[in-house]
């Protein structure tokens, strides 16, 4: 138990939760059009930057290629900015499309954060 409060103490430390912005992702011109939300993930070194990312998609529902979960889908974009660092789009649309992305966002801090050292930067991408 004690193991498990400092792990969730470091996680509180490391990474930026993502609040969702309601009005990003209802502003599309139809309810409902897919948006997209990206992570810019830092890792304190190359290795563990690779390992992370593989183990995130890994542990994902691939469909036809696709990786995602509840309504929303993942993908790498590629190449990295730097050896350390990874780039995640996260896209949703559809009548639940903000449940959507904030359920992503959640499921990547979750995962992300087992990792000490990484960071995460959010950004909303245009329509």
């Amino acid at each position: 138990m004690f193991e498990k409060l400092i792990v969730a103490e470091q996680r509180s430390h490391t990474m930026d939760t993502y609040h969702v912005d309601y009005d990003w992702a209802w502003g599309t011109k139809r309810p409902g059009d897919l948006v997209t939300l990206r992570a810019h993930l830092e890792f304190p070194d190359p290795a563990t930057a690779k390992r992370a990312v593989a183990e995130f998609f890994d542990n994902l529902m691939a469909v036809h290629g696709f990786h995602g979960a509840g309504g929303w889908a993942a993908e790498e974009v590629t190449p990295a900015p730097g050896p350390t660092q990874r780039v995640i789009d996260f896209t949703a649309g559809g009548q639940d499309v903000a449940d959507a992305i904030g359920y992503a966002a959640e499921d990547a801090v979750e995962h992300f954060s087992a990792f000490p050292g990484a960071t995460v930067r959010w950004e909303h991408m245009p329509y």
